[in-house]
């Protein structure tokens, strides 16, 4: 039952390259996030 609630998803992108995407979207040079919305 916990399995259901609480499952972890997998993902094939390496965790560099996902926090190298994240910081691009949050970046002032393509800020495609309001302020408000990344700092949430």
């Amino acid at each position: 039952m916990s399995s259901d609630y609480l499952s972890i998803q997998a993902t094939s992108i390496a965790c560099e390259q996902a926090f190298s995407i994240a910081g691009n979207t949050i970046s002032r040079t393509c800020n495609h996030l309001h302020p408000e919305t990344a700092r949430a």
